[in-house]
């Protein structure tokens, strides 16, 4: 039985005791019997998880968290004064030009262009 099934026979069900308009434990309580209400609370439940669904995985979201982590590009050597060469923890190479000694001001990308990873430039350690 999928989500949407469940959600249409809960929608459909009522409480045998109130159908039948039985003065017990089970009757309305200003209108609204215990099954009505666990029934109303199950399908809120479900349409929440449809909605993380539709959202990712518990574990596709989580490798998004770890990829959107800055992290320090490898450094590799310099081609030049102004050329340096860095490598992501993926692999892929990053070509960045800058001002002589300086990381500051540079083209350097935000995110790794193979792998999406994002890059802390920053000097700090």
């Amino acid at each position: 039985m999928t989500e949407n099934e469940a959600i249409k026979i809960l929608k459909k069900d009522s409480c045998y005791e109130c159908s039948q308009g039985a003065d017990s434990p089970f009757s309305c309580e200003y209108g609204e019997c215990r099954v009505a209400k666990a029934n109303r609370a199950a399908i809120k439940a479900l349409e929440e998880v449809q909605k993380y669904r539709a959202i990712g995985t518990i574990e596709e979201c989580r490798a998004a968290v770890v990829k959107q982590t800055a992290k320090k590009p490898i450094f590799s050597h310099n081609l030049s004064d102004t050329l340096s060469v860095f490598h992501c923890e993926c692999g892929n190479i990053i070509k960045v030009s800058h001002d002589i000694g300086i990381m500051d001001n540079n083209n350097a990308p935000n995110y790794c262009s193979n792998c999406g990873c994002r890059f802390d430039w920053s000097d700090e350690e």
